[in-house]
């Protein structure tokens, strides 16, 4: 059974493009615990995922000082 999450992951259980620029938005507006707890548990276990996600916050970040 698919829940709204999986629309977040890829085939390969990461999160795809969309579910990393939610969750980069989540942070932005310090939000994250509004995430389905899916999306931030695997964020939390997963150090591939992680990283994208805050080279992506990082890179929001030098992009909002421009």
């Amino acid at each position: 059974m698919l829940t709204d999450a999986d629309m977040y992951f890829s085939y390969d259980y990461h999160l795809n493009d969309s579910g990393k620029s939610f969750y980069t938005e989540a942070i932005r507006q310090d939000r994250v615990s509004q995430l389905p707890p899916e999306i931030v548990m695997h964020v939390d276990q997963c150090n591939r995922c992680r990283k994208e996600v805050e080279v992506l916050s990082k890179e929001d970040d030098l992009n909002d000082k421009d």
